[in-house]
């Protein structure tokens, strides 16, 4: 779910053993418990906080957009449908292990930070994502089922604007 500008901008959700999941953009999964449905609407509690959920339903049934609060504000966020991965390009991002990784995304100064554009696909047990990428230097990160984390294969990273630590790499021009 696609949250937009604010601390969480994204919401993963996902159902595991029969129990449903969310986990906000920089904080830890957590379990969601039933309170109520509708033809339209379901609501789910964080079982921590004890904040509602709302998943709101289309006409076929199928979730939409899920509204929830955020520092005494309410937010409504959309469901993000995430195309396949992308594996034809110029540049190619390696990430081994992580085999229990359900997804795994691409994220950088080149797609403005895009939570959902870039897709790794599982090649033998590693994950890899392949993009055309300009010449130049390029910040990014990985997200792990929601983590960001920093290329371990890339030891060449910078601070941004806002002292957050990326990885960087140098994509030359091809002869």
């Amino acid at each position: 779910m696609e949250t937009g500008v604010i601390p969480i901008s994204t919401l993963d959700i996902t159902f595991e053993n029969n129990e449903l999941w969310i986990k906000p953009s920089l904080s830890k999964k957590r379990r969601m418990t039933f309170k109520s449905a509708s033809k339209s609407m379901s609501v789910f509690l964080d079982e921590i906080s004890g904040a509602p959920y709302k998943f709101s339903k289309g006409e076929d049934g199928k979730v939409i957009s899920l509204t929830f609060q955020y520092e005494d504000a309410e937010y409504i966020a959309q469901r993000v449908v995430l195309p396949p991965p992308s594996l034809q390009g110029n540049t190619t991002f390696r990430l081994p292990g992580y085999e229990r990784a359900n997804v795994v995304v691409l994220a950088g100064s080149f797609n403005y930070w895009n939570q959902s554009q870039y897709l790794f696909g599982r090649e033998g047990d590693e994950w890899i994502c392949r993009i055309d990428l300009e010449p130049g230097k390029h910040a990014y990160k990985f997200i792990v089922d929601g983590n960001w984390i920093l290329d371990p294969a890339n030891p060449n990273t910078e601070d941004d604007d806002y002292g957050v630590k990326n990885s960087v790499i140098m994509v030359r021009k091809s002869q």
